[in-house]
């Protein structure tokens, strides 16, 4: 008896821990300039990685003040395309909302229109046919309910309502699924970079972090949207004056810090500016201090492995963010292809 009672008990901690076996994956990039401009060495790259899908941010919904000084929601950064892209891409849009938009949005009716005009016009413009479209919005439990009613009213539009609808998920939505909701949606896509507090001074990486991603991914398997999955390949330099956060210099890298000789490395691992200086184009004042992230292989294998044996989705689409011509010299083809490989 005592025999099939610790049988009992193994066989059911298997089966909790038991991963989806995964049955097709395709892999895609994000693309996130406002010009969509795609050299041969980029095709050639997509070719050889066989990426199938191309994430394109189509156009951000941020904040200006009208004549009466109010807020209101609008449209900035429109993509304008200057590419051909093969057959073998499949396109989907992107349309990511700041949070301030999303409170200054005004009527819902008139919101989702425009919303749903100036998609249409733009992929009929570029004749870019998409059978799902992505909304990329960080909600919280107190601006949950207008996205999720701006996401049912958009559904309902000819031409949208026989698409995929996606939306992003952050890990935190993940592990705090009751307060922070579901959205209506047909599926969603994990963000698996951007974890920690960027404006904490100190040498913590923001971007990947394993254990905080175990914590929060702990129960992902019950998560009840299936999840694609993106992972970060960017690195990027954090700003601090005063030890107070003061802005993100995008693709700096470690290299460009270490044989710049107005930077002293610091104990903490930071560096710290002796003259004031230039760095890939930004103004860097004396003692200012710089965090870099950067994405080791290792640690990215490592959050990969553990994310595929905790997903509930047997077919998935692969996703890293983002590419440009850093991805190209960082990520040689066969190195991605291990990452990739460790899904």
């Amino acid at each position: 008896m005592k025999q099939i009672i610790v049988f009992a008990i193994l066989l059911s901690c298997f089966s909790c821990n038991q991963s989806i076996p995964l049955k097709s994956k395709r892999v895609g990039f994000y693309y996130w300039q406002t010009t969509l401009n795609l050299s041969t060495e980029k095709l050639t790259y997509l070719k050889d990685i066989r990426a199938k899908r191309l994430y394109i941010r189509l156009f951000d919904i941020d904040t200006s003040r009208d004549q009466k000084g109010n807020l209101q929601a609008i449209p900035i950064s429109i993509i304008r395309n200057q590419s051909t892209l093969p057959d073998s891409i499949e396109i989907v849009p992107v349309i990511y909302f700041t949070r301030q938009a999303m409170k200054s949005c005004g009527n819902l009716d008139t919101f989702s229109s425009k919303i749903y005009g100036l998609v249409t016009q733009l992929c009929s413009s570029y004749h870019w046919n998409f059978s799902e479209i992505q909304w990329d919005y960080d909600w919280t439990p107190s601006t949950k309910g207008i996205y999720f009613e701006l996401l049912r009213k958009l559904k309902s539009y000819p031409t949208f309502n026989s698409k995929i609808f996606s939306s992003t998920i952050r890990l935190h939505q993940v592990k705090h699924r009751s307060q922070s909701g579901i959205p209506p949606v047909d599926k969603g896509l994990l963000m698996c970079y951007n974890m920690g507090n960027l404006k904490q001074y100190g040498p913590k990486n923001s971007i990947l972090d394993l254990e905080m991603t175990k914590d929060y991914l702990s129960s992902m398997q019950t998560y009840p949207l299936k999840l694609d999955v993106a992972f970060p390949l960017f690195n990027w330099g954090v700003l601090f004056q005063n030890q107070q956060f003061s802005s993100l210099l995008n693709d700096v890298s470690i290299n460009d810090i270490k044989h710049n000789s107005a930077f002293m490395q610091m104990e903490n691992g930071m560096f710290r500016a002796i003259v004031e200086t230039e760095i890939n184009g930004y103004q860097i004042s004396k003692n200012d201090e710089i965090r870099i992230e950067e994405i080791e292989n290792k640690e990215l294998k490592k959050v990969i492995t553990f994310v595929s044996q905790h997903n509930n989705n047997d077919s998935l689409n692969l996703l890293f963010f983002h590419l440009n011509e850093t991805i190209l010299i960082k990520y040689p083809t066969h190195e991605l292809q291990q990452i990739i490989d460790a899904y």
